[in-house]
């Protein structure tokens, strides 16, 4: 096994759900491992500052502005963060060391910026408002660029779709527009990602929270209560048709753009949601990243995610990603070409690259879905015994005649079938990815559709 690992990227909690009071440090620290990174640095220097900023509303923001000592004037990349600017110095540096003025920014009513924080709502007009000001600026040279993780890759795309004459291009892993797509998988609540996401965040925030046991909160009902049962009132949570209401549309985005994600991250649908949308409607060049890893695991060289290891082919790690990062950025942001919006050069690579899980190599293609993929359709049948494996439950590649018997289980809402592994959240390494299903398969509560 390659245990090339950041330190603190997957804490080994235990296999059930821990008490939260338990798992927090080892929570904290898988979103904030960026802290430990080893990274490239080039040989030049920056001087770094810390700078206020004036929203549209008034509300100021702080950020540190990286600035490279050799020059007057550079293009910029720009990072909003949730998690804390101090947490992302390791990846300004790495842009100002390459010859980069590099802004991270705490978002609104985060860590050293004011207002009050209401998760995804404010993010396009403080971005659009961000990008002004950079604009203005005596170092900045008219090109600016934006990177982003996760909840940054969120703002990154926001911002684009804005369409801001100065954002040239954005580098996003795990991005995304519409949140409804991650936090209703299928229509259901996806609850192990929404209720741990939200205490870490209250936490983030020195809220004060009553104690409390993970376990029991994840079977409170009602449960629009659960938060303020433990102290949070928090609108998002409230109201989660809010996210839905903002109604962004990636098909307005019409700049480079490299999206990354993986097929174990929770996040995966909302990114090949805006690729399939940004690319059908964009005239400008855009490129897809797809590995087999959960989320955040790509920054380690970590291959195994769930009972399966894909193999060296699979490794990646933040040395790598900052260079693919790099790469795009002198692309569109240095190249004479990419300045003035032109394809900057020939590619070597097709713009879409893809991990194929099971063979465990990587393909190329020149679209997504690819063109001459072939579909197969399958069918559920039994006898209406499908309960259980043992049941007689079969997946078929031709429908049976009419008249079959309908399969049926009773549901006992204190007892729900447990989420076992998938694209899961990544505060609970131990139950992502493919994880061997034959313990759930035993409930009568569960039908169970086998091929030969």
């Amino acid at each position: 096994m390659n245990n090339t690992i950041l330190p603190g990227v997957y804490p080994r909690m235990r296999t059930h759900r821990p008490k939260f009071r338990q798992a927090a440090a080892g929570v904290l620290v898988a979103v904030l491992v960026v802290l430990w990174a080893p990274g490239t640095r080039a040989d030049d220097a920056f001087t770094k500052t810390t700078v206020e900023t004036k929203m549209h509303d008034g509300i100021t923001l702080a950020a540190d502005l990286y600035l490279p000592d050799a020059g007057e004037k550079f293009p910029v990349i720009l990072i909003r963060t949730a998690y804390g600017k101090a947490q992302m110095k390791i990846f300004a540096e790495f842009f100002a060391s390459h010859g980069y003025a590099s802004v991270v920014q705490d978002i609104r009513g985060k860590w050293s910026s004011e207002g009050e924080i209401v998760p995804f709502v404010h993010e396009q007009k403080d971005g659009v408002s961000t990008l002004d000001w950079i604009a203005q600026q005596p170092w900045c040279n008219g090109s600016i660029g934006m990177w982003g993780s996760s909840y940054l890759a969120y703002c990154a795309l926001v911002a684009a779709e804005a369409q801001h004459p100065a954002l040239k291009t954005v580098f996003v892993n795990s991005g995304w527009l519409n949140g409804n797509k991650i936090n209703n998988p299928g229509g259901a609540l996806h609850w192990m990602l929404m209720l741990p996401w939200m205490i870490h965040e209250a936490t983030l925030q020195n809220r004060s929270l009553q104690d409390f046991d993970l376990d029991e909160l994840f079977t409170f009902t009602p449960l629009k209560d659960v938060m303020k049962s433990i102290g949070i009132n928090d609108p998002l949570w409230e109201n989660p048709d809010t996210m839905e209401a903002m109604d962004f549309d990636a098909s307005r985005i019409n700049i480079p753009v490299f999206h990354m994600t993986a097929w174990n991250d929770f996040a995966y649908v909302g990114t090949l949601n805006v690729y399939e949308q940004v690319s059908a409607a964009a005239t400008t060049p855009q490129r897809l990243l797809v590995g087999p890893w959960a989320h955040d695991q790509l920054w380690s060289t970590f291959t195994e995610v769930g009972d399966e290891d894909y193999g060296p082919a699979a490794a990646m790690g933040l040395e790598r990603v900052n260079d693919l990062a790099l790469e795009w950025f002198d692309r569109w942001l240095k190249s004479a070409g990419g300045e003035d919006g032109a394809d900057a050069g020939a590619t070597p690579e097709a713009p879409v690259k893809i991990f194929v899980m099971g063979q465990n190599r990587w393909r190329e293609y020149n679209e997504w879905p690819p063109k001459n993929v072939l579909y197969n359709e399958w069918y559920l049948a039994s006898a209406g015994r499908a309960n259980t494996l043992a049941g007689d439950g079969t997946l078929e590649e031709n429908p049976r005649d009419n008249g079959a018997p309908f399969d049926t289980f009773v549901f006992f809402p204190m007892d729900p079938v447990p989420t076992t592994g998938g694209a899961n959240f990544h505060f609970f390494p131990d139950n992502l990815g493919p994880k061997d299903q034959r313990e759930v398969e035993k409930r009568d509560d569960v039908l169970v559709y086998t091929s030969e």
